[in-house]
């Protein structure tokens, strides 16, 4: 099944002065065979990214009620030999996920060293991750109705934006979209990030959320069986750029990504 670009997205789109270009059809795109390939395509994804961080939790009605924003640091650093990557984030100390030591100012937290043995499970035994030509996807690999997690990676040249979504459950209630983190990251300098108007909840257009002026989110807002869909579309300089993720039973279904 194929999502696409859904006509109510377009309306959103034209809230944005900066969007030029066309809108072309996405593609399906396999996903690369043998660990090797797709090591490469993990290491084009490594560097270090500066970031504007905006969280959003569910609002009324199925909308997203913006939060806390901030600069952040996103460092998966590879190493001389190519063999081995070593992931440091660097956060303001008061939105840092775990304790770190503290430099410049900034809490750096240690996620570990990644290498062919570990990277396509990089939360643990439980997670899933796939990996492309300027794209990536993280999910669980089991079901998990307490709490559920899906991370997006888009890259275009020395700009990137990365969509992470979780679900949570409650007894016997199906997962509900809990919290959604828009990050939009750029190699040479701090992205600036245009605002939507207004301080109000942001509305869906057919599961399609638009988190701020230049990038757009498809995200269901309760989890019904072990089927998972997720989008991220983004203005980048001439095009809109994306990745459109189908999740069915812990394995990846499909891929859809922009043509440019």
């Amino acid at each position: 099944h194929k999502v696409g670009i859904p006509v109510g997205l377009y309306a959103v789109l034209a809230m944005s002065s900066r969007l030029v270009g066309v809108l072309r059809a996405w593609r399906h795109c396999k996903v690369p065979d043998g660990t090797a390939e797709q090591w490469k395509h993990y290491l084009d994804l490594c560097g270090t990214w500066h970031g504007t961080w905006k969280r959003f939790a569910p609002g009324e009605k199925q909308s997203l009620r913006p939060q806390e924003q901030f600069q952040a640091v996103c460092a998966p650093c590879v190493a001389a030999d190519g063999e081995s990557v070593h992931h440091v984030n660097r956060y303001p100390p008061n939105v840092a996920p775990k304790p770190g030591r503290l430099a410049d100012g900034l809490t750096e937290v240690d996620f570990g060293r990644y290498d062919k043995t570990n990277f396509l499970t990089p939360f643990g035994p439980h997670s899933r991750a796939a990996y492309g030509p300027g794209w990536a996807v993280m999910w669980p690999s089991a079901p998990q109705p307490e709490r559920l997690a899906v991370e997006l990676i888009s890259k275009v040249g020395d700009q990137r934006q990365r969509l992470v979504a979780m679900w949570r459950g409650q007894g016997e209630d199906s997962p509900k979209l809990s919290m959604v983190t828009s990050i939009v990251e750029s190699l040479d300098k701090k992205p600036f990030v245009q605002q939507l108007s207004g301080d109000g909840d942001i509305n869906a257009e057919e599961n399609w959320y638009p988190l701020h002026a230049s990038a757009w989110a498809f995200l269901p807002w309760q989890l019904t069986g072990q089927d998972i869909q997720v989008g991220l579309a983004w203005q980048g300089k001439d095009d809109l750029h994306g990745i459109i993720a189908d999740i069915a039973e812990g394995q990846l279904r499909s891929i859809q990504v922009s043509e440019s």
